[in-house]
């Protein structure tokens, strides 16, 4: 009874902070773009004036910019609560870093992170240097809330991209990589855009994938090492045989 009372307090502590997270969130969005707003219409009176259109046009430019930064937020916190169930401060973050642990050699471990990076849908170029173990994958994003536009359509839009970057650390029998996922601009483009969990995906898609191929090839491995031993074995029955079967009629 008591940790079934602890493990129900636990699942309300946890209903409630998400909310205030997510209205974090969100308040921190709304607040970043009515100060870059203020801050260019200063910029704009000092330079220009006052008297440059009706007021009421830039008022209502100014309320549509601000409801589009609230509702662009709640989906993406939305998002991010589908693909990993939790709503924080990392999974929220447009920029991801996963250390990956590989037991396999630098140059096993570098082949399996470059086929799981390429195999990713929508790559459209990757860069890959062997010598110095790492990968750089430009993967484009696509709209996570519906299917593609037409092509005519889809050449009018410039298409935004992610990139995967996969440096490997090699260590002694094993090997270390270092996983990022991010957008392709500079960090401060980060309080004002959002990229709907696409990178978080792609963090989470290599991660699933490289532990998938390590647990196959580990599993071949045993199957083999099974295989081998069972090989033997019947190998010194089979010659235990001959042995009892020749040896008494010549002594």
């Amino acid at each position: 009874p008591v940790s079934s009372q602890a493990a129900g307090a636990g699942r309300s502590g946890v209903a409630i902070l998400r909310p205030m997270k997510t209205f974090t969130y969100i308040l921190r969005r709304f607040l970043v773009w009515l100060a870059a707003i203020l801050a260019a219409s200063i910029v704009w009176e000092g330079f220009v004036g006052h008297d440059v259109g009706p007021s009421w046009l830039f008022e209502l430019g100014v309320l549509a910019i601000l409801v589009w930064s609230v509702i662009s937020s709640f989906s993406h916190v939305r998002r991010v609560r589908l693909i990993t169930d939790r709503v924080d401060a990392e999974s929220l973050a447009n920029r991801h870093r996963r250390q990956i642990e590989i037991p396999f050699p630098p140059a096993d471990a570098f082949d399996l992170v470059d086929a799981t990076i390429r195999e990713l849908p929508n790559v459209e170029s990757i860069e890959s240097a062997k010598d110095s173990l790492q990968t750089l994958a430009r993967v484009r994003r696509v709209n996570p809330y519906g299917s593609d536009k037409s092509p005519g359509e889809r050449g009018r839009r410039k298409p935004r991209y992610n990139l995967v970057r996969a440096i490997v650390a090699p260590g002694e029998g094993s090997a270390s990589a270092t996983l990022v996922c991010e957008p392709e601009g500079g960090a401060w483009l980060d309080w004002f855009r959002v990229d709907h969990g696409t990178n978080l995906e792609n963090a989470e898609a290599v991660t699933r994938a490289i532990t998938r191929r390590v647990a196959e090839r580990r599993k071949l491995e045993q199957e083999s090492a099974r295989q081998s031993e069972t090989e033997k074995e019947l190998t010194v029955a089979r010659l235990n045989l001959l042995h009892a079967q020749v040896e008494p009629p010549f002594l």
